[in-house]
């Protein structure tokens, strides 16, 4: 404290969090019968299978198989100073912020096996027979990332007459990029590609055409991002008394700011080629026994990295652009606030937002259509048909440049192309303790509207039109387009009647009502299905009724029409938008009962009983939005059988729990 009008405060700050991970020893793919397999990661711990319509078994890609740890360290220094100065309360202030994040995985080492019907036409036949569509496999990832943080910020507070206060401020917060400590981040150039040995690496001399890594020409640092100083955040505000009562307020706000993006985004590049030599395979004819058959060179791992290291084949990488910027928010407010006599308050309350230059993976090396479209019967290596077969040879660098293009499989780049938007009206009504009785309901209707974002190099999170982003364009995941709340209290009088004071004074009765809109679901072909023959998994249907619902909502009830649904022709996409579809709403009623006796002045008796879904109605679960079935004629079942069907996923049924709680 500076003086009676001037107060300082200096903090400093540290956080570190470890996890360390471990998995239960089972066997691997080699103690299997795999021959020519790599288990060096990860002995004893079983990869994953994954099979189209029907089960899948291991830990699979994305599990916590093996080993896992993961250390997130920060470091902060914040300075703020707070002056009262006549109508004016000014804050002003800076701080400085170091985050750490480093990490050891082996989950790519296991391998991850799919079986997706491409072969016979059914998954569990090609699984029988030993002919899996592609399998995948890499060394253990490692990541290591540094980023510095700096602000610098002034604030007014004006109260400019008794009924009006303005707010008012800016923050300077500069854009300093990640710093990728170990050098395991690579940037990719359609026009270095396309230039080929004249403009190749000189870090690592095998790296594919259109690859740079740290070290070569014109590369950020150890970053892959340049510096963006000119960052800053004005906000605004005002708070207005009308009337001059203290009856009815008026609030309005507005803010500017960017939202970085967090330090585990850089992860997935450090399982890329060359460090994690991360590879999907896509083959035909080769048996599960012997994956690595019918590659070239066989087996490629394990390797040591070095300048002459040798990229393996159908490499998965991810790139961002040096000039990525920073995504930018914008939020604004109104609100109104009333008093109705004593205890009644009125309030109704718009609150908006929206976010640009969202990072959206974008596939690069997608598979295009040549000649013909065909189920089955493609070869390998023909381009004079498209298939799931031949999905290698059809991505587009494999078209410009087959020599160079094999060594590339998914290659995903973030576009700074995303927007979201939010929009929403709260009104609540709140009555005020008084006469034994408080109450409080609410009623949120919103819509948030956004684009599919994913960050990490498969084929399940890019876009899933290439260059189209539109085409994921949709309701935004956590999309609830009304939400209900209703909270009632009641404290039960003091009798003047001595039995009666003693059994039915002081009992507290409370209720909740809640109810959701339901949650958007995006219906899909299903896993491990191709049906654009793109290499780009999330692949959604055709609609072909108005309306996919069937208006039942009871257990082992049907809630969508699997006839609104059909395949889409091979080689096209399907017409039904993203998360167009709504799941079934979610609605509640809680009650508690409570009273505490005192028995002596610091000793006292609590009773409760809790009861949770009072009603004991049947609310059902979200339903899986991908089908089981082939990649001919997707069933949907899933979405039956696990909404109302035989699994009957649902919430809780009824629950009534007593309480008894002694505090001396």
């Amino acid at each position: 404290m500076i003086s009676s009008n001037v107060v300082q405060s200096f903090r400093v700050g540290f956080d570190r969090t470890a996890s360390n991970n471990i998995q239960n020893e089972s066997f691997d793919f080699c103690q299997a019968g795999l021959q020519n397999f790599w288990c060096g990661a990860q002995t004893d711990q079983l990869g994953g299978v994954s099979i189209t319509g029907g089960f899948s078994a291991g830990g699979g890609v994305g599990g916590s198989q093996g080993k896992a740890d993961f250390y997130v360290n920060s470091f902060s220094i914040n300075d703020d100073v707070n002056w009262v100065k006549g109508n004016h309360q000014i804050a002003l202030g800076g701080g400085v912020l170091r985050g750490e994040y480093s990490s050891l995985n082996d989950f790519a080492g296991a391998g991850q096996f799919t079986f997706n019907g491409s072969i016979t036409g059914l998954g569990m036949a090609d699984y029988f027979t030993g002919q899996p569509s592609s399998f995948f496999q890499g060394l253990p990832n490692t990541s290591a990332s540094r980023q510095n943080f700096l602000n610098l910020y002034a604030t007014d507070s004006w109260r400019v007459t008794p009924r009006l206060t303005l707010n008012f401020g800016i923050r300077w917060e500069p854009y300093l990029p990640m710093s990728v400590s170990n050098n395991q981040i690579s940037n990719f150039s359609m026009a270095r590609f396309l230039a080929g040995a004249a403009d190749k690496s000189t870090v690592f001399l095998n790296a594919p055409y259109g690859f740079y890594f740290p070290g070569d020409p014109g590369f950020p640092g150890t970053s892959g991002a340049y510096k963006q100083w000119d960052h800053f955040d004005p906000r605004g505000g005002l708070a207005w008394d009308p009337k001059g009562d203290g009856k009815t307020s008026i609030r309005a706000g507005y803010a500017f700011g960017y939202a970085y993006i967090p330090g585990i985004s850089r992860q997935d590049q450090g399982g890329t080629n060359p460090w994690g030599g991360r590879s999907t395979y896509v083959e035909t004819g080769t048996n599960f026994a012997n994956p690595y058959a019918a590659i070239p060179g066989g087996n490629p791992y394990p390797y040591s990295i070095g300048p002459d290291v040798t990229f393996t084949q159908a490499g998965n990488y991810m790139s961002s652009p040096y000039n990525l910027p920073t995504p930018t928010t914008y939020s604004w407010n109104l609100s109104v606030q009333r008093q109705l006599g004593a205890s009644w308050i009125l309030s109704s309350t718009y609150i908006g937002s929206r976010m640009q230059h969202l990072a959206i993976n974008q596939s690069v090396n997608y598979a295009e259509v040549v000649g013909t479209p065909e189920a089955s019967g493609c070869a390998a290596t023909s381009l004079t048909c498209s298939s799931t077969a031949n999905t290698a040879i059809r991505r587009v660098l494999s078209l410009l440049n087959p020599a160079e293009g094999q060594y590339v499989g998914f290659l995903d780049q973030w576009e700074p192309a995303g927007t979201q938007i939010y929009n929403g009206l709260l009104t609540s009504v709140q009555k005020r303790f008084g006469h034994g009785v408080s109450a409080n309901a609410n009623w949120t209707w919103s819509h948030c509207i956004g684009v599919f974002q994913g960050y990490d190099s498969k084929a399940d999170q890019t876009s899933t039109v290439p260059n189209n982003l539109n085409f994921d364009r949709g309701n935004c995941d956590a999309d609830r387009r009304h939400i209900v709340n209703i909270t009632v209290v009641e404290l039960t009088p003091k009798y003047s009647n001595r039995i009666m004071r003693i059994v039915a004074s002081d009992w507290q009765i409370s209720g909740i009502y809640r109810f959701l809109s339901g949650m958007p679901l995006s219906i899909q072909d299903g896993s491990g299905i191709d049906r654009e023959l793109s290499g780009i998994e999330h692949q959604r249907p055709n609609e072909i009724l108005s309306d996919p619902y069937t208006g039942m909502s009871g257990p082992n009830q049907p809630y969508l029409n699997v006839n609104a649904f059909a395949a889409q022709p091979l080689g096209t996409f399907g017409d039904l938008g993203w998360n167009s579809i709504v799941g079934p709403t979610f609605w509640e009623v809680d009650m508690a009962l409570s009273r505490i006796f005192r028995i002596r002045e610091r000793q006292t008796l609590e009773i409760r009983a809790d009861a949770f879904n009072l009603t004991n109605s049947f609310v059902s679960l979200p339903p899986s939005t991908a089908s089981p079935g082939n990649a001919a004629v997707p069933s949907f079942e899933a979405i039956n059988s696990n909404l109302f069907g035989i699994n009957n996923a649902a919430q809780p049924t009824r629950k009534i729990q007593f309480a008894l709680k002694y505090a001396f």
